[in-house]
């Protein structure tokens, strides 16, 4: 009678565990930086502020979050950031730098932007991109690394540097989809106030742009390991009452 019991607590336990750890693998949330700085100025039409304030599609899928509406602010579930698509239009509404011929790259300087956080920031998991949407494909980004700080200066480093490769958008699209870059498995940056993005390559064009940023975070997984202790502290009971 006692082992039925203990085995019917432990079942009930490890089932708890099992299901608070799938959905924390899928419950991330998105954080919005602030507008960032650059170390190159964006070209006449552009602009800095649309990395993060997002856009309006003129229907179907798009970035909406403009002050009134809360598509893609803090707190919103990541999985709507990842089935969202930016239009393609003109310079607007994307950051881009200043052409540079024929190759941005063979003269120009890699830019290096600047983001702030409104808050200190745990768990850190991945970044949210969302490619140049002019529909000159050449001017997208292609390489790219991102640095996390514990500062809102950007002078202290946390963690190494993640370093990403963006897919190049086929001219024949008519939008531009989110492409998520996870971290890696367990990894997370925690107490962080800024992260910096430098775009290092383009697909060749005399430019190169970026559209929005946004990071995710995972939620604490405390819960979830003081259930799985008492799951197998469980097990170590019916182990003993087993003797």
């Amino acid at each position: 009678m006692i082992k039925t019991k203990i085995k019917s607590f432990q079942a009930t336990l490890c089932s708890l565990a099992l299901t608070l750890g799938l959905s924390s693998a899928s419950a991330a949330t998105i954080i919005n930086p602030n507008t960032p700085t650059s170390n190159v100025a964006a070209n006449a039409g552009s602009s800095l502020s649309y990395l993060v304030s997002g856009t309006q599609n003129g229907g179907g899928s798009s970035l909406t979050y403009d002050g009134s509406s809360t598509t893609l602010a803090t707190g919103t579930d990541a999985s709507i950031a990842l089935a969202t698509t930016e239009a393609l239009d003109g310079v607007d509404n994307s950051y881009v730098t200043p052409a540079n011929n024929p190759d941005y790259f063979t003269s120009g300087t890699a830019p290096t932007l600047t983001f702030t956080l409104d808050d200190v920031y745990d768990n850190i998991d991945s970044i949210i991109l969302w490619n140049y949407t002019h529909d000159n494909e050449s001017n997208q980004t292609k390489d790219f690394s991102v640095t996390f700080y514990s500062d809102t200066a950007a002078s202290i480093q946390v963690g190494d540097t993640y370093l990403g490769t963006m897919l190049e958008r086929p001219g024949s699209a008519s939008s531009v989809a989110a492409e998520q870059f996870i971290f890696g498995e367990g990894i997370v940056y925690s107490g962080i106030q800024s992260f910096t993005i430098t775009l290092s390559s383009n697909y060749s064009g005399n430019r190169v742009g970026l559209s929005e940023v946004r990071l995710t975070q995972v939620p604490e997984p405390e819960a979830f390991a003081l259930l799985g202790g008492m799951c197998g502290l469980s097990l170590v009971m019916l182990s003993r009452r087993a003797k």
